[in-house]
């Protein structure tokens, strides 16, 4: 197991919002690297998503968990500054402002690289820097319609609907993780830094691309991929079951108590089973409903049988082998209380207290962060009164 310390004493500046670039900053941080979030005074527009507790929301606690936040007005001469001196010690660079906006401010690759020319830099953007579409936002909504994705996670109406979760920018976080890790190896061959661009709109075309040749060769038919398979209502709940491949299937009826299925011609083959699955499921379905889900967990359990119980959250909190792998840790947040916090995977547990479970207030760290870079007390005072930085509290 990794320790989490592999990039300590590496400095990280995150000027993104929102979930993606933010995400990938606080992997980062997870994994030791120093970050610090730089926010406008109101915030990350992630700290109105959702209900709010104080200026968290449920994204903000994970998302800035690890980093230090410091909160200033980026157009002013002073704040620009303070950025500056932030991206001159920087090793990564991290923005996801449209493509435009980050030149005006003075911040660009080329002109941060001319005082700090070992960077790597990170842009991202919604739809990417050139096109017609260059200068449009693009959110995890908006690339959850446009690349696809919602034709193929339609309602029971056939209605195209958004997945409710941030897959397209949490799958677009992982890409960022892995192209600055990717760039940081190679700036130690190297010795030279990189400017990496792409876009919620690539990483979705890479995070569906299998799905895209099906379509491609398929067209708009579903191709059945066996049965038993899906989501089944119990007695007492609702359980996903994969018995069809021949291995398994037979140890499903034996759990069904429908070992005449294995005779029969229709469903005593793979091939079978595939060509008459509407018959098969509609018998299943009635026989799943019979008992309640323990009865199935159990049964399908030492029959070797694919399956799950669908689960609430809470319902996983408290599994056994959630609990056995330590996959959830309990952290007192000082915002919310008490907090399930998912551990990053092959990293150890969260320690409670300790700076990576901890995720800022909106310019809780910013004394912290402008003493760090040399400014005096009276001159943070007055970078205060201005209005050009703000302090948690203030």
């Amino acid at each position: 197991m990794l320790d989490g310390k592999t990039f300590q004493g590496l400095k990280v500046l995150d000027l993104s919002q929102g979930v993606a670039t933010p995400h990938c900053a606080m992997m980062l941080a997870q994994h030791g690297a120093s970050v610090t979030k730089v926010e406008p005074h109101d915030g990350d527009w992630s700290r109105i998503i959702g209900k709010r507790y104080d200026d968290f929301t449920a994204a903000t606690v994970i998302f800035n968990r690890g980093k230090q936040g410091l909160a200033l007005d980026l157009k002013s001469p002073a704040g620009l500054a303070i950025v500056k001196k932030l991206a001159a010690e920087a090793d990564i660079f991290l923005q996801s402002f449209r493509p435009g906006v980050i030149e005006r401010l003075g911040l660009d690759y080329q002109t941060v690289k001319s005082f700090n020319p070992n960077v790597v830099y990170l842009s991202l953007s919604g739809f990417g820097a050139e096109g017609p579409y260059a200068e449009l936002p693009g959110t995890d909504t908006v690339m959850q319609a446009y690349s696809g994705f919602m034709s193929i996670n339609k309602d029971a109406t056939g209605m195209p609907q958004r997945a409710d979760i941030y897959v397209v920018d949490l799958a677009t976080s992982l890409y960022l993780y892995s192209a600055v890790t990717t760039a940081l190896y190679g700036r130690q061959a190297s010795g030279e830094g990189c400017h990496i661009e792409t876009s919620l709109a690539e990483a979705m075309g890479a995070f569906q691309a299998y799905k895209m040749v099906e379509h491609h060769l398929q067209g708009e038919e579903v191709e059945i991929i066996g049965a038993p398979v899906g989501t089944f209502q119990t007695a007492d709940g609702y359980m996903n079951i994969n018995a069809r491949r021949d291995t398994q299937f037979p140890g499903f009826c034996r759990v069904a108590e429908r070992e005449e299925w294995l005779e029969d011609l229709r469903f005593s083959t793979y091939e079978g089973r595939k060509k008459n699955a509407a018959e098969l499921l509609e018998l299943v379905r009635e026989v799943i409903k019979s008992k309640p889900t323990v009865f199935w967990r159990t049964g399908l359990d030492e029959a070797g049988v694919l399956n799950a119980s669908v689960n609430t959250f809470s319902d996983y909190f408290e599994d056994e082998q959630v609990k056995a792998c330590g996959l959830v840790s309990w952290v007192e947040h000082q915002s919310t209380g008490s907090i399930p916090m998912s551990k990053v995977p092959a990293l150890p547990d969260f320690e409670e207290g300790t700076p990576k479970a901890r995720s800022p207030h909106i310019g809780q760290d910013s004394r912290e962060v402008l003493s760090r870079l040399g400014y005096g007390a009276d001159q943070i005072e007055a970078l205060i009164i201005d209005g050009i930085v703000k302090v948690y509290g203030k």
